[in-house]
């Protein structure tokens, strides 16, 4: 579309539409996404075309690309521009959890792709809040959390497993999801799972990960599975950009 007709369109908006400009600006390069005319993994002009073309500041530019990232149809990275990653908008992946099926559903509906793995010994690392036994050496496997139907990245993942498993996660066969094959292989002997939600700036070793800024904020998930003695068996850390998180609990009373 010329950058004439675009001011043309955005002027004729203005006569009947009272939202702000970037919002309307928003509304058209979706319309162009969902039509093919941006198609996926292509990149979308430069926010200097985009302000030629719409005859706007950078300012509105950015927060109409900004509305496209928080629904989910864009991903945006400093220096790579804007990148189509669908067609249409993807719901918030939502945490509802009530009972361990609730956590056995939650996880096979994503998919966890494991980068590094590597050994630690808590005589020499800390990892503060995972509050990890000391004494003790733990393999510490991070990656990459998707949701399972449309692949797209959801958080960055890091799991503590007792190294006493390391045989587990070595025999899995290449591609497996470790947080599958370590839940099986657990079985019965998790008697309990505690929770932690907060809100923290986002690492750097996550902000490469799920595309954002350092400094953002980040939705910090912890989750420790612990056996009947209170010990720690496996943990995880979960850090979700803040438009990507929901969270719902069902409680209901015991007969």
């Amino acid at each position: 579309m010329g950058g004439q007709m675009a001011v043309k369109q955005m002027a004729s908006l203005s006569k009947i539409d009272n939202r702000p400009q970037y919002v309307r600006m928003a509304d058209v390069l979706t319309d162009r996404i969902r039509s093919g005319c941006y198609p996926v993994d292509s990149l979308l002009p430069t926010e200097a075309e985009l302000c030629l073309e719409f005859a706007t500041s950078r300012h509105t530019v950015r927060e109409a690309l900004r509305l496209l990232t928080n629904s989910g149809l864009i991903s945006r990275r400093q220096g790579s521009g804007s990148r189509v990653l669908c067609r249409s908008e993807e719901a918030l992946y939502v945490h509802a959890l009530g009972n361990f099926t609730d956590v056995l559903r939650e996880v096979s509906e994503t998919r966890f792709t494991a980068n590094i793995i590597e050994e630690v010994d808590t005589r020499v690392f800390s990892c503060p809040f995972m509050k990890l036994p000391e004494r003790r050496k733990w393999l510490r496997i991070t990656g990459v959390r998707s949701d399972a139907s449309s692949n797209r990245a959801l958080c960055f993942s890091m799991m503590f497993i007792n190294a006493t498993m390391r045989d587990v996660v070595e025999s899995a066969p290449e591609g497996t999801d470790l947080s599958l094959t370590v839940s099986d292989a657990l079985g019965d002997s998790v008697n309990e799972i505690q929770q932690e939600i907060s809100v923290v700036p986002v690492p750097q070793e996550v902000a490469t990960s799920v595309d954002l800024d350092p400094g953002n904020l980040t939705v910090q998930f912890l989750r420790r599975c612990t056996d009947v003695n209170g010990e720690m068996l496996v943990g995880s850390a979960n850090f979700y950009p803040v438009d990507r998180f929901s969270y719902g609990m069902n409680v209901k009373r015991e007969v």
